[in-house]
């Protein structure tokens, strides 16, 4: 999830700071030693060229489509390959045979009587042209925001563990490397559960079905007197709201992420090492690691009076 947050910020930043670039010097050094009189939106770049310039041609095909031609005079202004008309440039409305047909060569510009230069400005779908880049703006129009699913909050809630949302985010989509995923990609391995080894390894298996896991889920729920469904996009929308209690609702959506993160921290322990602990060693951890969280917000709501402790009802129904 946050991998591709971060190259997309760089793409934007790239196009910003290099390829949108507004240093006289460096716009004409690129003009003199790689451009000459050719067509930036054309040309080839080679393997002896500079990581940066094949980085900024490889860039064309992501900016071009934001870059509009206001035109002037004309002077600057290539008929064909800039974006003049808004629907992009003619060459790719009409195709390769367009100037042939018309009879206007691939390079010709057009003279207006007008005093104002031609410029070049930046426009997104969802904004008017602009002649200031918008990193935000840009950012949007590349990457549009998704709908929001909704158990997001069953998430990414607040005093959530980082490490432990992020895995749990993972399975919601099902993007695990489980052992029935890589065998639909062909990958010769066993398709038996490591935890259990007496069903296939599925993401439904091994957090529901499993009898190890699912004993180590059960024991919490069991505690609150909860009983959450079986199946889990089910159990993200019923982790909205667990309980009428809010310190049962946040301390039963951190043990449910523990748990997940857990299990798949054993999983994996136990196919590269080939040792699987018993069920009383994961519980353990997974209540030493609840604690540990709950103790820094117990200090906070002592400031507090009139607001109950979590580690309170830690203790009373989780820790006996």
């Amino acid at each position: 999830m946050f991998i591709p947050d971060v190259v997309q910020g760089n793409q934007v930043g790239f196009i910003k700071g290099r390829l949108l670039c507004e240093n006289v010097l460096l716009a004409s050094e690129l003009v003199e030693n790689f451009l000459g009189q050719r067509n930036f939106w054309t040309l080839n770049s080679t393997t002896s060229d500079s990581w940066i310039w094949r980085r900024l041609c490889k860039l064309r095909e992501v900016a071009r489509p934001f870059v509009v031609c206001d035109v002037g005079s004309g002077v600057t202004a290539k008929f064909w390959h800039d974006n003049w008309t808004g629907h992009g440039p003619l060459i790719d409305l009409v195709g390769p045979l367009g100037p042939q047909t018309v009879g206007l060569p691939i390079d010709a510009v057009g003279l207006i009587d007008c005093q104002h230069d031609d410029s070049f400005i930046w426009k997104t779908d969802l904004h008017a042209p602009s002649n200031i880049f918008s990193t935000a703006k840009t950012s949007l129009a590349l990457h549009p925001q998704n709908h929001i699913v909704p158990w997001y909050k069953a998430v990414w809630f607040k005093n959530h563990v980082p490490k432990h949302a992020f895995i749990c985010w993972v399975v919601a989509w099902n993007r695990l490397h489980t052992r029935d995923r890589l065998r639909s990609w062909g990958l010769s391995i066993p398709a038996v559960c490591l935890l259990c080894n007496s069903h296939d390894e599925s993401r439904a298996h091994l957090f529901f079905e499993c009898p190890f896991c699912g004993a180590v889920w059960r024991f919490f729920t069991g505690r609150a007197n909860l009983f959450p469904p079986a199946q889990l996009m089910y159990c993200l929308i019923w982790l909205l709201n667990p309980s009428r209690d809010k310190n049962t609702t946040l301390i039963i959506r951190l043990a449910f992420q523990a748990y997940v993160y857990a299990i798949w921290r054993e999983r994996n322990l136990c196919l590269h090492t080939g040792v699987a602990r018993v069920f009383d060693s994961v519980l353990k951890d997974i209540q030493l690691t609840i604690r540990a969280r709950l103790d820094p917000i117990s200090r906070i709501t002592e400031l507090h009076p009139s607001a109950p402790s979590v580690l309170r009802t830690w203790f009373s129904l989780f820790q006996s």
